[in-house]
C-alpha cells in the first residue's frame, strides 16, 4: 500500500518533507498516516535532520524504486554533515543501523544522532528555490540544507533563507508539507541586517553545502588532528612537530580573517553556543570536539 503512494524524493529534500508529501498523496489524517508508515504514531521532529526509522524504508518502497536506506541517509538527511564530528565507534554504530543491523541499544543510536545537530525555530525555505521547485516539479518541498541554522543564505540564489509559518516543534505531532506552509508571493527581504556580512556568510554556507553533499567521505577521527598541525606548520604558526607556543598569533590571525563583528553576528543569528577560545585549541582531544561549523571557520 505504501509503495503505491510513496513519493520519489526530490534533490536535497529532507526526510520529513518526503513523509509530508506522502501524507498529502494518501489523503489520510496524521495518526492514520503514521500508523501506515511506522505501525504506530511517531514523533517525527528529528526526521527534519536525521536518518530515523530507516528500517521502514524497505516497507515503503519496492526494490525497483531504487530508494534505499543509504540513499535516504546520504541524500535526504543532515547525517553527512554531522558525521565528520562523530568518533569512529559512533560512526560505525550509526552506519550499522543504516545498513539494517541492530543498534546496541535504541537509546544509544538516537542519542548519537542527536548529539550535535542544531535546530531552527521554524521550518525554513528560500523563496526563489520554492518558485523554481513549482516550475520544475509542480510543487515545492522542504530542502534539507535550508534547515541548517548555519545556512543563513541560499547559496544558489544568494538571498536570505526565510522562516515559514510552520514551527519545527509542530513536526512532533503533524505533517506540515511545504506546499501549505510557504508564502509563494514572499519576495526576498530588501532590508537585510546581515547584508554587511553577506559574502562571509555565503562562504560558510557553501562550505556547509559541500559537507552536506560530501561529508560521508570525510573522517576527521582518522587524521583530523594531523591535518591541523600540518596546516599550522605550513603557515609558520606551529613547529615541525605541531607545537604552537604562541596562541596569540593564531588568535590574531583568526580574528583578522573573520572579524569580531562578523563572528558576533554569526553566532547571535544561529543560536549555537560559542566554544570560547576554541580557535587555538588544536590538541587531538580538543579537535575531536569541534562541530562542523568550528572546522569550517578554522579551515577557512
Amino acid at each position: 500500500m505504501v509503495g503505491v503512494f510513496f513519493p520519489t524524493p526530490y534533490p536535497d529534500e529532507c526526510l520529513y518533507s518526503i513523509l509530508c508529501r506522502y501524507c498529502v498523496r494518501s489523503g489520510l489524517p496524521y495518526e492514520a498516516v503514521s500508523t501506515v508508515l511506522f505501525g504506530n504514531v511517531q514523533n517525527l521532529k528529528a526526521s527534519v535532520y536525521l536518518p530515523i526509522h530507516l528500517e521502514r524504508v524497505d516497507d515503503w518502497c519496492p526494490p525497483s524504486s531504487g530508494i534505499t536506506r543509504n540513499i535516504i541517509a546520504a541524500n535526504h538527511t543532515m547525517y553527512p554533515y554531522w558525521v565528520i564530528s562523530y568518533p569512529i565507534n559512533r560512526r560505525i554504530e550509526i552506519d550499522n543501523v543504516i545498513n539494517g543491523k541492530k543498534s546496541t541499544t535504541e537509546q544509544n543510536y538516537t542519542g548519537y544522532l542527536k548529539t550535535l545537530y542544531s535546530q531552527a525555530k521554524y521550518l525554513r525555505y528560500c523563496p526563489l528555490c520554492a518558485a523554481d521547485d513549482i516550475k520544475k516539479y509542480g510543487e515545492t518541498y522542504w530542502h534539507r540544507s535550508h534547515q541548517l541554522s548555519e545556512m543563513l543564505y541560499c547559496v544558489k540564489h544568494e538571498v536570505r533563507i526565510t522562516n515559514s509559518v510552520a514551527l519545527l516543534n509542530d513536526a512532533s505531532t503533524k505533517y506540515n508539507p511545504a506546499s501549505s506552509a510557504i508564502k509563494l508571493d514572499c519576495a526576498p527581504d530588501m532590508h537585510d541586517d546581515l547584508d554587511p556580512h553577506k559574502d562571509k556568510l555565503l562562504k560558510i554556507g557553501r562550505e556547509c553545502k559541500w559537507l552536506i553533499e560530501h561529508g560521508l567521505g570525510v573522517d576527521w577521527s582518522v587524521n583530523g588532528y594531523e591535518k591541523y598541525w600540518r596546516l599550522l606548520r605550513d603557515k609558520g604558526l606551529a613547529s615541525i612537530k605541531g607545537y604552537c607556543n604562541d596562541h596569540n598569533v593564531i588568535n590574531k590571525s583568526f580574528f583578522d580573517y573573520w572579524g569580531k563583528g562578523f563572528l558576533d553576528a554569526l553566532f547571535d543569528n544561529i543560536g549555537i553556543p560559542r566554544f570560547e577560545s576554541w580557535y587555538h585549541k588544536f590538541g587531538q582531544t580538543q579537535v575531536s570536539k569541534f562541530t562542523p561549523l568550528y572546522h569550517i571557520l578554522v579551515m577557512c
